[in-house]
């Protein structure tokens, strides 16, 4: 049991090193720690800022779940790799690093909880920041503790950075140092580490990475900055391109070019605060980079700009940008409302109630009369409401997966919280496409698993089980074979939309809720 929780927190570790330059991974979250025991002393402050920084999230009974994406110990690292460049080590030290890590993990939380639920906006590395440069005025005022050492200690290193700078092209010794850089170093080898990390967890990543790195050694370059200082500026450079290229943006030629705005704006403003911050003697650090990307982004989260063909992600939707682009692609499968006769959409997409998150791309279903209401008599007993035993079609063909048909209908205002799907049916429809209908009547379901369907074909009949306080449907494509799965942005072909005895037919588009729709 020990040995399990050990190998769990040390992969929360190695995630935390991950999630430093935007990845979510341990092979690579191995490849930046190693990277950082070039400078063994910045690398024991910042494994032990790690440690601290989950353990204070734990300590804070935070979701496991949020811990294990490493957002809590990346924060606790960078503050102290920060602390290991620029000040002496001490028992005093270590004693104030615990103490600002398990106050990081509190803001982090903080901000998930407000800002983050509220306006969906990351919080960097923001709190690194902050408490680091608390933590350098702190130290230098009331210790005197002041110094800056970038030499590792081992002279094999020194012997290998030689050979790389003296075979390397400028440019790409530049890149490198740019990227362990990140990681509070100047090594060439350092960075090659870095970027082989990131490498192999996306191969779009590395390439934002590369591309922005390169254009940012251009823009300093030109600005006149000497070769021996333009890694100091480029990282943030870096952080952005990670950032805007692919991670909290989907990646196409508008996110492209508002990428490349957004490198001009963190290289001018890198130059202009590096004169500010020199007058209080503190490190640019990561400043540019968090300020520029939430003020890049915030404009999407408020939806404060015109539609310029850039979409931003939901935090909960965050994975690769290559997972990205395939769940951003329009949808194979061409769909048709899943019943006969007219619907109304009591909840759509996005919905208010239950479509959120993974869910969001999600319809619920009822039949209604023309007064607007699903039942007739006092709608006490299922039977009363309109939906409860029609038949429910397959909206695509394909082949049936999962089946559940032993759920019991509720009463009609009651729910089973205990089974919130029900009786439902997946279908696999190929290319990674998957529909799931929930809610199906107790045993109605006439179609079993390992079944080939076909377009339109009777699945089962619409019933109330599990989380439905009245009969209706549940429908949602989505990427994988399993309940609680991504939801996807589907569309349904040659339906007629009915809006107050307005009928339109629609080639393909999307039910909005409040619609009355129809094959």
């Amino acid at each position: 049991m020990w040995l399990n929780k050990l190998l769990d927190f040390i992969d929360t570790i190695l995630r935390s090193y991950s999630q430093i330059l935007f990845c979510n991974s341990p092979k690579t979250g191995l490849f930046f720690l190693i990277a950082t025991f070039l400078n063994p002393r910045l690398a024991v402050l910042g494994l032990l800022g790690g440690i601290f920084s989950n353990l204070g999230a734990y300590s804070l009974k935070i979701e496991k779940k949020l811990i294990k994406l490493g957002i809590f110990g990346l924060n606790g690292i960078l503050i102290g790799l920060s602390w290991g460049l620029y000040l002496k080590i001490s028992f005093l030290l270590i004693l104030t690093l615990i103490f600002f890590c398990l106050i990081s993990s509190f803001l982090i939380y903080f901000w998930i909880s407000t800002i983050g639920k509220t306006y969906n906006l990351p919080s960097l590395s923001i709190f690194f920041v902050v408490l680091s440069w608390m933590g350098i005025i702190i130290f230098r005022n009331f210790w005197g503790n002041h110094l800056i050492n970038l030499t590792s200690g081992f002279n094999i290193i020194n012997q290998i950075e030689a050979i790389l700078n003296k075979h390397l092209p400028l440019w790409f010794s530049l890149f490198f140092k740019s990227i362990s850089a990140a990681f509070f170093q100047d090594f060439i080898l350092g960075g090659i580490l870095c970027f082989l990390g990131i490498f192999l967890y996306s191969k779009i990543l590395a390439l934002s990475a590369l591309i922005g790195g390169i254009l940012g050694i251009i823009l300093l370059s030109s600005l006149y900055i000497p070769p021996n200082q333009i890694h100091h500026f480029n990282f943030n450079n870096i952080f952005i391109s990670l950032a805007l290229g692919g991670f909290f943006l989907i990646l196409n030629w508008q996110s492209i070019l508002y990428t490349f705005l957004a490198l001009i704006a963190c290289t001018i403003l890198s130059l202009k605060i590096k004169f500010f911050l020199n007058y209080l003697h503190l490190p640019i650090l990561a400043f540019p980079f968090n300020l520029i990307t939430i003020l890049f982004l915030l404009p999407f989260k408020l939806k404060i700009l015109p539609n310029l063909g850039i979409k931003s992600l939901k935090l909960i939707e965050i994975s690769t940008p290559e997972e990205h682009l395939r769940l951003n692609k329009t949808p194979k499968t061409k769909l048709i409302l899943p019943f006969f006769g007219a619907w109304y959409v009591i909840q759509g997409n996005n919905g208010k109630i239950t479509h959120k998150d993974m869910g969001c791309y999600a319809w619920d279903f009822i039949v209604v009369d023309d007064t607007g209401i699903s039942f007739k008599n006092l709608g006490k007993n299922n039977l009363d409401y309109y939906a409860f035993g029609l038949p429910i079609i397959a909206p695509a063909s394909g082949k049936i997966i999962k089946v559940e048909n032993n759920i019991l209908d509720n009463l009609p205002l009651k729910e089973n919280s205990q089974n919130n799907w029900g009786n439902y049916v997946i279908i696999d429809h190929g290319n990674n496409e998957y529909s799931e209908i929930s809610h199906f009547k107790y045993q109605s379901i006439l179609v079993k698993e390992e079944d080939e369907v076909i377009q339109g074909q009777i699945l089962g009949y619409c019933g109330s089980s599990g989380h439905s306080k009245e009969p209706h449907i549940h429908y949602q494509l989505q990427r994988e074979p399993i309940l609680e799965s991504q939801t996807l942005p589907a569309k349904f072909y040659n339906f007629i939309r009915i809006n107050h005895k307005e009928i339109n037919k629609i080639s393909s588009g999307i039910p909005k809720e409040g619609e009355m729709v129809k094959n």
